[in-house]
């Protein structure tokens, strides 16, 4: 990437292009609509992107500063509350752990981690245990 392509979002036509886009697309994405957007998130890698394209804005995404944050981070905004983020690879749940507690497994869940606060702890690849082994 140039360094013309890095700075290209300085320029008059890009300041114009984003207004036009804002006017557009005045919403996140991920929120909706009480949250305005204030990023347009270009998808593609901006090494595959030339200045023209990267100026036009075309295909970009509008996001809200944290959610920007959030994309880059590869977290997901919860679809219950629309407040938090949760990665979506680490476990199995679809919502962050404050919505996933409220749920009959997740407070199944937070209650078994409560019990046992060691369990959450992960213990080093070498680090043998005697935990279990009969001792001789």
């Amino acid at each position: 990437m140039s360094e013309q392509t890095i700075r290209s979002w300085q320029t008059p036509e890009w300041q114009k292009n984003r207004e036009e886009f804002f006017k557009k697309n005045p919403w996140c994405i991920w929120h909706g609509e009480p949250v305005k957007a204030t990023v347009p998130h270009h998808p593609q890698k901006l090494g595959s992107l030339s200045q023209t394209e990267y100026v036009s804005l075309k295909g970009c995404i509008p996001f809200c500063k944290e959610c920007n944050w959030a994309n880059m981070k590869k977290l997901k905004l919860c679809p219950v509350c629309k407040d938090n983020y949760f990665n979506p690879k680490r476990g199995k749940r679809k919502m962050c752990w404050n919505c996933f507690v409220k749920t009959d497994f997740g407070k199944v869940v937070a209650d078994y981690y409560e019990k046992h606060p060691k369990e959450l702890t992960l213990k080093k690849k070498n680090e043998t245990s005697t935990e279990g082994r009969k001792m001789k």
